[in-house]
């Protein structure tokens, strides 16, 4: 991903959000458990963990439709005591998954905190669509 233009006031979305955090949404899914079917479908990440990371999910109440979110632009106002809450909350998941799907994590520690995925700021719908940002070297994929 490189900067292609000036993204300060990217900080204020995310200072000025619930969170803290201020990210893209996710521009074709709004769904974790329809985002571990793809990520098993075109194999990316550990698919036997992420079964057992959406089951365990299912068990806890977490819900179908919550909100999803790209992972790949994350700002965050680290004097915000409740964004370095989620952080540390979301590795701690992340890790302990084994998933290798980061992306699969963050909607249920925001759950497991009270919030919603529309407390953390919005960036756009897509961050291919982001003139701020240009995708590079994707290999197999070419964006822009």
């Amino acid at each position: 991903v490189q900067v292609v233009s000036d993204i300060s006031m990217l900080y204020e979305i995310a200072k000025k959000s619930k969170t803290g955090i201020a990210m893209h949404r996710h521009h074709a899914r709004e769904c974790t458990y329809k985002e571990a079917k793809a990520c098993i479908t075109a194999r990316r990440g550990n698919a036997e963990a992420i079964k057992r990371q959406m089951y365990r999910y299912k068990e806890n109440g977490f819900p179908e439709n919550f909100g999803f979110c790209e992972a790949t632009i994350i700002v965050v106002d680290l004097h915000n005591d409740l964004a370095k809450s989620i952080l540390c909350d979301w590795w701690e998941e992340y890790t302990e998954s084994k998933s290798r799907r980061d992306q699969l994590a963050l909607p249920f520690v925001i759950w497991k905190h009270g919030l919603k995925m529309v407390d953390i700021g919005d960036l756009g719908n897509n961050l291919l669509m982001n003139p701020k940002f240009r995708i590079v070297n994707l290999g197999a994929h070419s964006f822009r």
